[in-house]
């Protein structure tokens, strides 16, 4: 093959699974410098085809679980041992989002955030924030909230950082560019308070439209709700209204991507009712409040001690029942559930991840290796270039 053309070399690279391309980056120096163009990097990162896609669960500060999603169950895949826990350090609590195969672990008490590929076993240590705050050990006077996503404009992987002053409600807000390699404040944070509203989840809804997303409340009420937004290209902060007549006792933000007409959805808890119903509103048309429908109204009889917290492959919802110590799958078309796995303990998280080759290009970021895998993509990788 060493008399191929590149153009020939790259589609058939293309049509390789991750795998394979760790194999294949150990061949030649020149496969892997192909293999390293950004070019190929971006294509073979946004083809839906070319990777496998997986639930990752968290609990707490515990270690990130991969699962598979297929035959209506879940299938443990791996640990993913991320680099904080390689290198002990010691993180009081953090928040996990994933956008294009990279995860993004920040610290929601103290500096510290990576982005991680657990795929290619490379990270990004984020340099020091420009904006700071007062971190005391007995009382947290601060509280960081963040969200990471993707620029589609000029191919760049952003984090957010607002500082949020909890007795002032007062906000600061910073933006990290992945191709730049540094901070900037964002100018037009003051939005975020127009209103009088404030951000009462620490992680962003992962970027859907173009967009992060939390909930906010009044300052003055908390029953008054909308949805804060910020556009990632635009590096600008909005708000979009919930329905009205809602009654809303604990507001969650997911992405139901199976449905092409369904935006974004609103899980809204009633604790009024008996049974512990659960409404699913829809946004049909982004950005426009008029479009909010109701979908759904789920029962579950153990719900007052649970939550949601994702979405399958085949469109039911995954619920985390604390009394029972259980994860179900909740079809709310029909209602059925099903027990998929024993969950003991309380605040579970899901996020989907799918496999990708971002970071592979980037030299400032860092090769690490664990001894649980044989196919080390960069152990091969750096036996390559070595």
């Amino acid at each position: 093959m060493d008399d191929l053309p590149e153009e020939l070399l790259l589609n058939i690279f293309y049509k390789l699974d991750i795998k394979a391309i760790g194999s294949c980056v150990c061949v030649k120096k020149s496969w892997l410098s192909l293999i390293k163009n950004p070019s190929f990097v971006s294509s073979y990162t946004f083809d839906d085809k070319k990777s496998s896609e997986y639930l990752i669960f968290r609990q707490g500060n515990r270690d990130l679980q991969c699962f598979v999603d297929k035959d209506h169950s879940l299938h443990l895949h791996k640990v993913l041992t991320s680099p904080f826990e390689l290198k002990k350090i010691n993180i009081p609590r953090y928040t996990v989002s994933c956008c294009n195969g990279v995860i993004c672990i920040a610290n929601t008490y103290v500096d510290g955030t990576i982005l991680w590929n657990p795929t290619i076993q490379k990270f990004f240590t984020l340099p020091k924030p420009n904006l700071t705050h007062d971190y005391n050990n007995e009382v947290y006077e601060y509280e960081l909230v963040f969200g990471f996503g993707f620029d589609s404009i000029l191919n760049d992987y952003k984090v957010v950082r607002i500082i949020i002053d909890a007795e002032e409600s007062a906000y600061r807000a910073e933006i990290f560019s992945l191709n730049n390699n540094s901070w900037k404040s964002i100018p037009s944070h003051s939005e975020i308070v127009s209103g009088g509203y404030r951000i009462i989840c620490n992680n962003a809804l992962p970027s859907f439209n173009g967009a992060l997303h939390w909930i906010g409340e009044h300052i003055d009420n908390w029953e008054d709700l909308v949805i804060l937004c910020f556009n990632v290209n635009k590096e600008v902060f909005h708000e979009i209204k919930l329905p009205n007549n809602l009654h809303i006792h604990t507001p969650e933000l997911l992405v139901f991507e199976q449905y092409s007409i369904i935006s974004l959805f609103c899980f809204t808890l009633d604790h009024a009712d008996e049974d512990f119903s659960f409404e699913v509103w829809a946004m049909k048309e982004y950005g426009n409040m008029e479009s909010w429908t109701r979908m759904w109204k789920c029962h579950l009889p153990e719900f007052g001690s649970g939550d949601v917290f994702g979405v399958r492959d085949n469109g039911e919802l995954l619920c985390h029942l604390y009394s029972l110590s259980v994860i179900i799958s909740l079809d709310p078309m029909t209602g059925k559930e099903k027990e998929l796995l024993k969950a003991p303990g309380s605040g579970f998280d899901g996020i989907r991840y799918r496999e990708s080759l971002v970071l592979l290009d980037d030299p400032k970021a860092l090769s690490y290796s664990t001894t649980q895998h044989n196919d080390n993509f960069m152990e091969l990788h750096e036996s390559c270039e070595n």
